[in-house]
Protein backbone atom coordinates (compact mmCIF):
# COMPACT_ATOMS: atom_id res chain seq x y z
CA UNK A 1 0.00 0.00 0.00
CA UNK A 2 1.95 3.28 -1.17
CA UNK A 3 2.46 6.59 1.09
CA UNK A 4 2.80 9.91 0.41
CA UNK A 5 6.44 10.22 1.46
CA UNK A 6 9.53 8.10 1.08
CA UNK A 7 10.19 6.39 4.02
CA UNK A 8 6.50 6.05 5.63
CA UNK A 9 5.36 3.34 7.00
CA UNK A 10 3.61 1.11 4.90
CA UNK A 11 0.55 -1.83 5.20
CA UNK A 12 1.17 -5.02 2.85
CA UNK A 13 -1.77 -7.18 1.43
CA UNK A 14 -1.90 -10.87 -0.07
CA UNK A 15 -3.67 -11.10 -2.84
CA UNK A 16 -4.17 -15.05 -3.98
CA UNK A 17 -4.99 -15.64 -7.77
CA UNK A 18 -6.59 -19.33 -9.17
CA UNK A 19 -5.13 -19.38 -12.66
CA UNK A 20 -7.50 -21.01 -15.45
CA UNK A 21 -5.31 -22.73 -18.33
CA UNK A 22 -8.43 -23.05 -20.78
CA UNK A 23 -9.29 -19.66 -20.98
CA UNK A 24 -5.81 -18.09 -19.95
CA UNK A 25 -7.53 -15.80 -17.58
CA UNK A 26 -6.75 -15.48 -13.15
CA UNK A 27 -9.61 -14.96 -10.92
CA UNK A 28 -8.75 -13.09 -7.64
CA UNK A 29 -9.63 -13.64 -4.46
CA UNK A 30 -10.48 -10.91 -1.90
CA UNK A 31 -7.00 -9.17 -0.43
CA UNK A 32 -5.87 -10.46 3.38
CA UNK A 33 -4.03 -7.14 4.84
CA UNK A 34 -0.47 -8.76 6.84
CA UNK A 35 -0.73 -7.73 10.49
CA UNK A 36 1.43 -4.03 11.33
CA UNK A 37 3.32 -2.42 9.09
CA UNK A 38 7.17 -1.85 7.35
CA UNK A 39 8.90 0.59 5.80
CA UNK A 40 9.44 -0.36 2.57
CA UNK A 41 8.02 -3.33 -0.11
CA UNK A 42 10.35 -5.36 2.03
CA UNK A 43 7.97 -9.07 1.61
CA UNK A 44 8.32 -12.17 -0.88
CA UNK A 45 6.33 -15.16 -0.95
CA UNK A 46 7.56 -18.91 -1.92
CA UNK A 47 5.34 -21.58 -2.94
CA UNK A 48 6.11 -25.18 -3.64
CA UNK A 49 3.23 -27.78 -4.41
CA UNK A 50 2.19 -28.08 -0.81
CA UNK A 51 3.19 -24.83 0.94
CA UNK A 52 3.08 -21.43 0.47
CA UNK A 53 5.27 -18.75 2.63
CA UNK A 54 5.17 -14.76 3.25
CA UNK A 55 8.06 -13.33 4.55
CA UNK A 56 8.92 -9.66 5.47
CA UNK A 57 10.61 -7.41 7.31
CA UNK A 58 9.21 -6.06 10.23
CA UNK A 59 9.74 -2.99 12.90
CA UNK A 60 9.90 -3.41 16.09
CA UNK A 61 8.90 -0.55 16.69
CA UNK A 62 5.54 -0.39 15.20
CA UNK A 63 4.55 3.11 16.40
CA UNK A 64 7.76 4.81 15.25
CA UNK A 65 8.98 2.41 12.63
CA UNK A 66 12.25 2.33 11.29
CA UNK A 67 14.25 0.97 7.93
CA UNK A 68 16.83 -0.71 9.97
CA UNK A 69 15.99 -2.10 13.01
CA UNK A 70 13.64 -4.87 11.91
CA UNK A 71 13.15 -8.51 12.71
CA UNK A 72 12.38 -10.73 9.92
CA UNK A 73 8.63 -12.90 10.49
CA UNK A 74 7.23 -15.50 8.02
CA UNK A 75 3.84 -16.82 7.83
CA UNK A 76 3.24 -20.58 6.69
CA UNK A 77 0.19 -22.19 4.44
CA UNK A 78 -0.27 -25.51 3.92
CA UNK A 79 -1.33 -26.43 1.12
CA UNK A 80 -2.18 -24.10 -1.60
CA UNK A 81 -2.46 -20.84 0.22
CA UNK A 82 -6.04 -20.48 0.49
CA UNK A 83 -5.85 -20.30 4.54
CA UNK A 84 -3.74 -18.06 6.47
CA UNK A 85 -3.62 -17.14 10.14
CA UNK A 86 -1.10 -14.16 10.09
CA UNK A 87 -1.34 -13.39 13.58
CA UNK A 88 0.65 -16.72 13.73
CA UNK A 89 3.97 -15.54 12.08
CA UNK A 90 7.19 -17.01 13.54
CA UNK A 91 10.17 -15.45 13.69
CA UNK A 92 13.38 -15.79 11.64
CA UNK A 93 15.30 -13.31 13.48
CA UNK A 94 13.87 -11.55 16.92
CA UNK A 95 16.64 -9.84 19.09
CA UNK A 96 16.99 -8.24 22.08
CA UNK A 97 16.67 -5.04 22.03
CA UNK A 98 19.62 -2.37 22.83
CA UNK A 99 18.91 -0.46 26.17
CA UNK A 100 20.82 2.89 26.52
CA UNK A 101 19.77 3.41 29.83
CA UNK A 102 22.61 1.22 30.72
CA UNK A 103 25.75 2.82 28.63
CA UNK A 104 28.41 3.22 29.93
CA UNK A 105 27.96 -0.74 30.38
CA UNK A 106 28.51 -1.42 26.60
CA UNK A 107 27.84 -5.54 26.78
CA UNK A 108 24.75 -5.04 28.25
CA UNK A 109 23.15 -2.22 26.95
CA UNK A 110 24.14 -3.66 23.33
CA UNK A 111 22.12 -6.66 24.22
CA UNK A 112 22.06 -9.02 21.19
CA UNK A 113 21.63 -6.21 18.47
CA UNK A 114 21.21 -7.94 15.42
CA UNK A 115 19.04 -5.91 13.15
CA UNK A 116 17.58 -6.54 9.66
CA UNK A 117 17.44 -4.42 7.46
CA UNK A 118 15.04 -4.26 4.60
CA UNK A 119 15.80 -6.66 2.05
CA UNK A 120 14.74 -10.72 2.33
CA UNK A 121 14.09 -13.26 -0.50
CA UNK A 122 12.80 -16.37 0.28
CA UNK A 123 12.54 -20.03 -1.37
CA UNK A 124 11.58 -23.61 -1.09
CA UNK A 125 14.14 -25.58 -2.68
CA UNK A 126 13.54 -29.03 -3.70
CA UNK A 127 13.22 -30.83 -0.72
CA UNK A 128 10.36 -28.34 0.51
CA UNK A 129 12.59 -26.99 3.08
CA UNK A 130 12.41 -23.26 3.09
CA UNK A 131 15.70 -20.60 2.98
CA UNK A 132 15.46 -17.03 3.52
CA UNK A 133 18.57 -14.81 2.94
CA UNK A 134 18.17 -11.29 4.24
CA UNK A 135 20.55 -8.01 4.98
CA UNK A 136 21.41 -7.08 8.19
CA UNK A 137 24.14 -4.14 9.61
CA UNK A 138 26.55 -3.82 12.18
CA UNK A 139 26.28 -6.34 15.06
CA UNK A 140 26.01 -4.07 17.74
CA UNK A 141 23.69 -0.84 18.58
CA UNK A 142 26.05 1.26 20.70
CA UNK A 143 29.81 1.63 19.61
CA UNK A 144 32.45 3.06 21.72
CA UNK A 145 35.54 2.52 19.28
CA UNK A 146 35.62 6.56 17.67
CA UNK A 147 37.65 9.01 19.00
CA UNK A 148 36.99 12.48 18.42
CA UNK A 149 39.51 15.16 17.35
CA UNK A 150 40.85 16.00 20.99
CA UNK A 151 40.95 12.06 21.83
CA UNK A 152 37.94 11.79 24.12
CA UNK A 153 36.10 8.47 23.34
CA UNK A 154 32.43 8.65 22.10
CA UNK A 155 29.59 6.75 21.70
CA UNK A 156 27.55 6.52 18.56
CA UNK A 157 24.13 5.09 17.50
CA UNK A 158 25.44 2.66 14.22
CA UNK A 159 21.70 2.18 13.05
CA UNK A 160 21.99 3.94 9.99
CA UNK A 161 25.58 2.67 8.82
CA UNK A 162 25.60 1.72 5.44
CA UNK A 163 27.85 -1.44 6.10
CA UNK A 164 25.91 -4.51 6.18
CA UNK A 165 26.04 -8.62 5.69
CA UNK A 166 24.18 -10.64 3.92
CA UNK A 167 22.31 -13.61 6.01
CA UNK A 168 20.97 -17.01 5.22
CA UNK A 169 18.63 -19.02 6.98
CA UNK A 170 16.73 -22.50 6.49
CA UNK A 171 13.71 -23.56 7.68
CA UNK A 172 14.87 -27.28 9.08
CA UNK A 173 17.94 -26.02 11.25
CA UNK A 174 16.55 -22.59 12.76
CA UNK A 175 19.22 -22.48 15.13
CA UNK A 176 22.30 -21.19 13.29
CA UNK A 177 21.77 -18.10 10.89
CA UNK A 178 25.07 -18.23 8.59
CA UNK A 179 26.65 -15.49 6.45
CA UNK A 180 26.45 -15.13 2.95
CA UNK A 181 28.62 -12.20 2.02
CA UNK A 182 30.21 -9.28 4.22
CA UNK A 183 30.19 -5.92 3.46
CA UNK A 184 31.29 -4.71 7.43
CA UNK A 185 34.85 -2.74 6.70
CA UNK A 186 37.46 -3.33 9.01
CA UNK A 187 39.09 0.08 8.55
CA UNK A 188 37.35 3.19 8.20
CA UNK A 189 34.46 4.34 9.36
CA UNK A 190 33.54 1.35 11.46
CA UNK A 191 36.80 1.87 13.52
CA UNK A 192 37.76 5.29 13.29
CA UNK A 193 34.82 7.62 12.36
CA UNK A 194 30.90 7.66 13.12
CA UNK A 195 29.74 9.49 10.00
CA UNK A 196 28.24 7.10 8.09
CA UNK A 197 29.91 8.34 4.43
CA UNK A 198 33.30 7.67 5.90
CA UNK A 199 34.13 5.23 2.63
CA UNK A 200 35.23 7.15 -0.69
CA UNK A 201 31.86 7.43 -1.67
CA UNK A 202 28.07 7.45 -0.43
CA UNK A 203 26.14 4.67 -1.49
CA UNK A 204 22.78 6.71 -1.44
CA UNK A 205 19.93 6.47 0.01
CA UNK A 206 17.93 3.01 1.14
CA UNK A 207 21.13 1.34 0.28
CA UNK A 208 24.16 -0.81 1.73
CA UNK A 209 27.16 -2.18 1.36
CA UNK A 210 25.82 -5.53 -0.05
CA UNK A 211 22.10 -5.61 -0.47
CA UNK A 212 18.97 -6.92 -2.58
CA UNK A 213 20.10 -10.75 -1.99
CA UNK A 214 18.17 -13.39 -3.89
CA UNK A 215 18.18 -17.11 -3.24
CA UNK A 216 17.55 -19.72 -5.89
CA UNK A 217 18.36 -23.37 -6.63
CA UNK A 218 19.92 -25.52 -9.43
CA UNK A 219 17.84 -28.35 -8.92
CA UNK A 220 19.71 -30.44 -11.48
CA UNK A 221 22.60 -30.29 -8.81
CA UNK A 222 20.74 -28.93 -5.67
CA UNK A 223 23.08 -26.35 -5.56
CA UNK A 224 22.01 -22.91 -4.15
CA UNK A 225 22.92 -19.58 -5.15
CA UNK A 226 22.46 -16.17 -4.01
CA UNK A 227 22.41 -13.19 -5.98
CA UNK A 228 23.37 -9.62 -4.69
CA UNK A 229 24.33 -6.05 -5.17
CA UNK A 230 27.40 -4.84 -3.90
CA UNK A 231 29.24 -1.36 -3.82
CA UNK A 232 32.29 -0.10 -1.24
CA UNK A 233 33.33 -2.81 0.07
CA UNK A 234 33.29 -6.50 0.08
CA UNK A 235 35.23 -8.44 2.17
CA UNK A 236 35.77 -11.37 -0.09
CA UNK A 237 36.68 -9.42 -3.35
CA UNK A 238 40.11 -9.68 -4.37
CA UNK A 239 42.87 -6.79 -3.97
CA UNK A 240 42.09 -5.59 -7.31
CA UNK A 241 38.42 -5.82 -6.76
CA UNK A 242 38.26 -3.99 -3.57
CA UNK A 243 40.10 -1.07 -5.01
CA UNK A 244 37.50 -0.66 -8.20
CA UNK A 245 34.78 -0.53 -6.03
CA UNK A 246 36.78 2.20 -3.39
CA UNK A 247 36.87 4.41 -6.58
CA UNK A 248 34.12 3.22 -8.55
CA UNK A 249 32.39 6.66 -7.64
CA UNK A 250 29.93 9.00 -9.89
CA UNK A 251 30.86 12.26 -10.69
CA UNK A 252 29.41 13.41 -7.22
CA UNK A 253 30.64 10.52 -5.29
CA UNK A 254 28.03 7.83 -5.32
CA UNK A 255 28.96 4.87 -5.92
CA UNK A 256 28.24 2.24 -8.79
CA UNK A 257 26.69 -0.93 -7.89
CA UNK A 258 27.97 -4.17 -9.23
CA UNK A 259 25.40 -7.62 -9.25
CA UNK A 260 27.34 -10.24 -7.25
CA UNK A 261 26.46 -14.18 -7.30
CA UNK A 262 27.64 -16.84 -4.47
CA UNK A 263 27.37 -20.33 -4.57
CA UNK A 264 26.92 -23.17 -1.79
CA UNK A 265 27.01 -26.84 -2.18
CA UNK A 266 25.82 -27.99 0.91
CA UNK A 267 22.74 -26.62 1.65
CA UNK A 268 23.31 -23.14 2.46
CA UNK A 269 25.92 -23.68 5.63
CA UNK A 270 29.15 -22.57 3.55
CA UNK A 271 29.24 -20.37 0.74
CA UNK A 272 31.83 -19.22 -1.97
CA UNK A 273 33.31 -16.19 -2.71
CA UNK A 274 31.14 -14.90 -4.60
CA UNK A 275 32.28 -13.53 -8.59
CA UNK A 276 31.08 -10.35 -10.15
CA UNK A 277 29.36 -10.97 -12.93
CA UNK A 278 28.85 -7.46 -14.16
CA UNK A 279 31.78 -5.63 -13.13
CA UNK A 280 31.21 -2.23 -14.91
CA UNK A 281 33.68 0.06 -13.17
CA UNK A 282 33.06 3.84 -14.46
CA UNK A 283 34.87 6.17 -12.14
CA UNK A 284 33.94 9.51 -12.04
CA UNK A 285 31.17 9.50 -14.63
CA UNK A 286 28.93 11.97 -15.07
CA UNK A 287 24.61 11.89 -14.94
CA UNK A 288 24.23 9.52 -18.23
CA UNK A 289 27.13 7.76 -18.02
CA UNK A 290 27.60 5.79 -15.34
CA UNK A 291 26.90 2.09 -15.15
CA UNK A 292 25.21 1.12 -11.62
CA UNK A 293 23.78 -2.32 -11.38
CA UNK A 294 21.18 -2.58 -8.65
CA UNK A 295 17.99 -4.55 -7.92
CA UNK A 296 18.98 -8.21 -8.88
CA UNK A 297 16.19 -10.60 -9.03
CA UNK A 298 16.73 -14.11 -9.72
CA UNK A 299 14.63 -17.20 -10.49
CA UNK A 300 13.81 -19.54 -7.31
CA UNK A 301 14.21 -22.66 -9.76
CA UNK A 302 16.40 -23.23 -12.18
CA UNK A 303 18.31 -26.16 -13.90
CA UNK A 304 21.82 -25.62 -14.35
CA UNK A 305 21.98 -21.99 -14.33
CA UNK A 306 20.79 -18.88 -12.49
CA UNK A 307 18.63 -16.76 -14.63
CA UNK A 308 18.71 -12.79 -13.50
CA UNK A 309 17.28 -9.59 -14.33
CA UNK A 310 18.58 -6.16 -13.03
CA UNK A 311 18.40 -2.43 -14.10
CA UNK A 312 21.24 -0.41 -14.98
CA UNK A 313 21.15 2.90 -13.43
CA UNK A 314 22.93 5.98 -15.78
CA UNK A 315 23.01 8.02 -12.55
CA UNK A 316 24.44 5.88 -9.77
CA UNK A 317 22.82 7.06 -6.27
CA UNK A 318 19.39 5.27 -5.42
CA UNK A 319 16.47 8.01 -4.80
CA UNK A 320 16.47 11.41 -6.47
CA UNK A 321 13.71 13.06 -3.97
CA UNK A 322 15.20 16.54 -5.57
CA UNK A 323 16.75 17.30 -9.15
CA UNK A 324 19.89 17.77 -6.86
CA UNK A 325 20.01 15.40 -4.18
CA UNK A 326 21.78 12.10 -5.51
CA UNK A 327 21.87 12.96 -9.22
CA UNK A 328 19.84 13.68 -11.79
CA UNK A 329 16.95 11.73 -13.58
CA UNK A 330 17.89 9.31 -16.35
CA UNK A 331 15.85 6.33 -18.51
CA UNK A 332 17.76 3.09 -17.15
CA UNK A 333 17.96 -0.19 -19.09
CA UNK A 334 16.04 -3.38 -17.41
CA UNK A 335 18.59 -6.61 -17.96
CA UNK A 336 18.39 -10.25 -18.31
CA UNK A 337 21.59 -12.53 -17.59
CA UNK A 338 21.86 -16.05 -17.60
CA UNK A 339 24.98 -17.60 -16.28
CA UNK A 340 25.73 -21.45 -15.86
CA UNK A 341 25.86 -22.80 -12.42
CA UNK A 342 29.32 -24.58 -12.84
CA UNK A 343 30.79 -21.57 -13.59
CA UNK A 344 30.34 -19.54 -10.35
CA UNK A 345 33.28 -21.73 -8.48
CA UNK A 346 31.93 -23.45 -5.14
CA UNK A 347 35.45 -22.85 -3.54
CA UNK A 348 37.15 -20.91 -2.38
CA UNK A 349 34.78 -19.92 0.61
CA UNK A 350 34.14 -16.83 1.50
CA UNK A 351 34.71 -15.66 4.99
CA UNK A 352 31.65 -17.58 7.41
CA UNK A 353 30.17 -16.21 10.76
CA UNK A 354 27.59 -17.91 12.20
CA UNK A 355 24.87 -16.45 14.52
CA UNK A 356 23.63 -19.10 16.80
CA UNK A 357 20.05 -18.59 18.81
CA UNK A 358 21.95 -20.38 21.84
CA UNK A 359 24.12 -17.86 22.71
CA UNK A 360 23.69 -15.06 20.25
CA UNK A 361 26.89 -14.34 19.59
CA UNK A 362 28.62 -13.92 16.30
CA UNK A 363 31.58 -16.16 15.74
CA UNK A 364 33.59 -18.71 12.70
CA UNK A 365 33.02 -21.66 11.91
CA UNK A 366 34.67 -24.52 10.39
CA UNK A 367 34.52 -25.73 7.23
CA UNK A 368 34.18 -29.40 8.19
CA UNK A 369 32.31 -31.44 5.78
CA UNK A 370 33.37 -29.79 2.90
CA UNK A 371 36.86 -30.91 3.10
CA UNK A 372 36.47 -34.46 4.48
CA UNK A 373 36.17 -35.47 0.65
CA UNK A 374 37.09 -34.84 -2.71
CA UNK A 375 35.64 -35.74 -6.19
CA UNK A 376 37.74 -35.55 -9.25
CA UNK A 377 37.17 -34.54 -12.08
CA UNK A 378 35.99 -37.64 -14.33
CA UNK A 379 38.62 -38.74 -16.82
CA UNK A 380 38.01 -38.77 -20.22
CA UNK A 381 35.53 -35.87 -20.04
CA UNK A 382 34.26 -35.01 -22.65
CA UNK A 383 33.58 -39.43 -23.18
CA UNK A 384 32.35 -41.43 -25.51
CA UNK A 385 30.59 -44.47 -23.50
CA UNK A 386 32.51 -44.35 -20.92
CA UNK A 387 34.40 -42.72 -17.87
CA UNK A 388 35.74 -43.41 -14.72
CA UNK A 389 34.70 -41.15 -11.51
CA UNK A 390 37.24 -41.10 -8.23
CA UNK A 391 36.34 -39.58 -4.81
CA UNK A 392 38.44 -39.64 -1.54
CA UNK A 393 36.79 -39.46 1.89
CA UNK A 394 39.82 -39.10 4.79
CA UNK A 395 37.56 -40.56 7.03
CA UNK A 396 34.13 -43.06 6.92
CA UNK A 397 31.58 -41.67 5.80
CA UNK A 398 27.84 -42.58 4.48
CA UNK A 399 27.98 -41.98 0.70
CA UNK A 400 25.40 -42.08 -2.53
CA UNK A 401 27.54 -41.47 -5.75
CA UNK A 402 25.13 -40.47 -8.72
CA UNK A 403 24.77 -39.55 -12.03
CA UNK A 404 21.79 -36.85 -13.15
CA UNK A 405 20.82 -35.73 -16.62
CA UNK A 406 20.03 -31.97 -17.47
CA UNK A 407 16.25 -32.29 -16.20
CA UNK A 408 17.41 -33.16 -12.73
CA UNK A 409 16.28 -36.86 -13.71
CA UNK A 410 18.83 -39.42 -11.75
CA UNK A 411 19.88 -41.94 -14.72
CA UNK A 412 22.70 -44.19 -12.69
CA UNK A 413 23.29 -44.55 -9.18
CA UNK A 414 26.80 -46.00 -8.82
CA UNK A 415 27.08 -46.19 -5.01
CA UNK A 416 25.35 -45.76 -1.92
CA UNK A 417 26.14 -47.00 1.65
CA UNK A 418 28.62 -46.43 4.36
CA UNK A 419 32.50 -46.39 3.23
CA UNK A 420 35.95 -46.69 4.47
CA UNK A 421 38.38 -44.05 4.35
CA UNK A 422 40.32 -43.98 1.22
CA UNK A 423 39.83 -43.45 -2.49
CA UNK A 424 37.50 -44.98 -4.80
CA UNK A 425 37.05 -45.25 -8.34
CA UNK A 426 33.60 -45.36 -10.22
CA UNK A 427 33.06 -46.39 -13.75
CA UNK A 428 29.81 -44.57 -15.39
CA UNK A 429 28.92 -45.97 -18.98
CA UNK A 430 26.25 -44.27 -21.14
CA UNK A 431 25.05 -46.46 -22.97
CA UNK A 432 21.47 -45.97 -24.01
CA UNK A 433 21.75 -42.22 -22.95
CA UNK A 434 21.63 -39.32 -25.35
CA UNK A 435 24.64 -37.01 -25.84
CA UNK A 436 24.82 -34.01 -23.54
CA UNK A 437 25.36 -32.51 -20.34
CA UNK A 438 25.27 -34.49 -17.68
CA UNK A 439 26.27 -34.22 -13.40
CA UNK A 440 27.75 -36.59 -11.20
CA UNK A 441 26.90 -35.84 -7.67
CA UNK A 442 28.82 -36.92 -4.10
CA UNK A 443 26.64 -36.48 -1.23
CA UNK A 444 27.41 -37.05 2.42
CA UNK A 445 25.76 -36.35 5.40
CA UNK A 446 28.11 -33.21 5.93
CA UNK A 447 27.97 -31.49 2.36
CA UNK A 448 27.39 -32.51 -1.62
CA UNK A 449 30.04 -32.39 -4.72
CA UNK A 450 28.93 -32.32 -7.79
CA UNK A 451 31.01 -32.09 -11.30
CA UNK A 452 29.76 -31.22 -15.27
CA UNK A 453 30.36 -34.47 -17.53
CA UNK A 454 29.82 -34.05 -21.46
CA UNK A 455 28.62 -37.35 -23.64
CA UNK A 456 29.66 -37.55 -27.04
CA UNK A 457 28.47 -39.99 -29.64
Amino acid sequence: ESTPNAGDPQRMWYHRGTYNTAQFTTSWNTPQQLPGITTTISADVAASQSRVAIAWCRPRNQAEPSQVDNDVVYCLSEGDGSNWNFNQFNYIVRWRDPNPDLLPNYREANGDTFRAYTDVSLMFDRQNILHAVFTAGLFYRWDLRWQDSVGQQQTYDSSYYVYSAIWHWRSDDTGRITMVANGISPFGGIETNPDPYSLKGRVGAWNRTVHRPNISQDWSSGDLFCTFAAAGWYNDATPAQQQAMLTDTSLVDYYNYDVWVSRSIDGGYHWSRAINITETHTPGAATGACRSEQYPSTASRALGAVHITYLTDYDAGAVVITPTAEGGWTNNDFNYHMVLGYLIPATPLAEYREINWANTSAREISTVGLNDFRLEANYPNPFNTETKICFSLDKPASVKLAVYDITGRQVAELSNGQLSAGRYQSTFNGVGLASGIYFVRLETDKAVRVNKMTLLK
